[in-house]
């Protein structure tokens, strides 16, 4: 089931609540991937409650949102001790915390805005039997973007920032958190066609990090496109 309001207080506040039950059977590949399947996987189940609070005044929007999901048979892909990742089911998850999002924008002209975002995220993540935060699950993670449109031309920025993970069920390793940033730029080729030619500079300040124990991240490095949007 599913169940979901949504309560316009006023011009600036809106509150919302989300209810459900949720089901999820293992994929085929979690079941029968080829020397790390695994067919006697159970199915996964949850009860899922948010209580979400929206602001909105003028050219900003906020808003933050709270959540609790109860789940059994959670199916995770974890490294055995030879090094290959296989599927299993964790007994009893209990997964809360909070989503938070800042949204600005500003127009000069008809040619000329600037936008920001912000998100913020705090995430337990936790086995109910050993009460331990599961492995590569940060309990913090925080996202920004700043871009400014002049005419056909777009400059931005993106920040990351992704908070330390443990490595280990009994917490007795850990990678540390990092910090990304990007620049890019864009421009419109063609408004009407939705043409666009862009690149980017990724991880400028060439941040050596893993997201996986031993799988090293790149550092800087540059990446150039082509949009045709139909």
């Amino acid at each position: 089931f599913s169940f979901g309001i949504n309560y316009e207080l006023n011009n600036f506040y809106t509150l919302k609540l989300d209810a459900s039950k949720n089901f999820r059977i293992p994929t085929y590949n979690d079941l029968y991937w080829s020397s790390a399947g695994n067919p006697e996987l159970n199915p996964e189940k949850s009860l899922q409650a948010e209580l979400g609070n929206q602001f909105s005044f003028q050219n900003m929007d906020a808003g933050v949102t709270f959540y609790f999901n109860d789940v059994s048979d959670m199916i995770r892909w974890l490294p055995g001790t030879d090094g290959i990742w296989r599927p299993g089911n964790e007994d009893e998850v209990a997964i809360y915390g909070l989503e938070s999002f800042f949204n600005w924008n500003k127009s000069f002209s008809k040619d000329q805005r600037l936008d920001a975002r912000l998100s913020y995220a705090y995430t337990i993540s936790e086995n109910q039997e050993t009460s331990r935060q599961l492995i590569y699950v940060p309990f913090h993670k925080a996202t920004g973007n700043l871009s400014y449109s002049y005419h056909q031309f777009t400059p931005s920025i993106q920040v990351l920032y992704n908070g330390s993970v443990y490595t280990r069920t009994d917490h007795s390793d850990e990678l540390p958190g990092y910090f990304l940033a990007n620049f890019g730029l864009a421009y419109d080729i063609n408004q009407q066609q939705n043409l666009e030619l862009g690149g980017s500079v990724n991880n400028v300040f060439n941040t050596e990090y893993q997201n996986v124990e031993d799988r090293w991240m790149p550092g800087i490095n540059f990446n150039l496109y082509i949009n045709l949007k139909f």
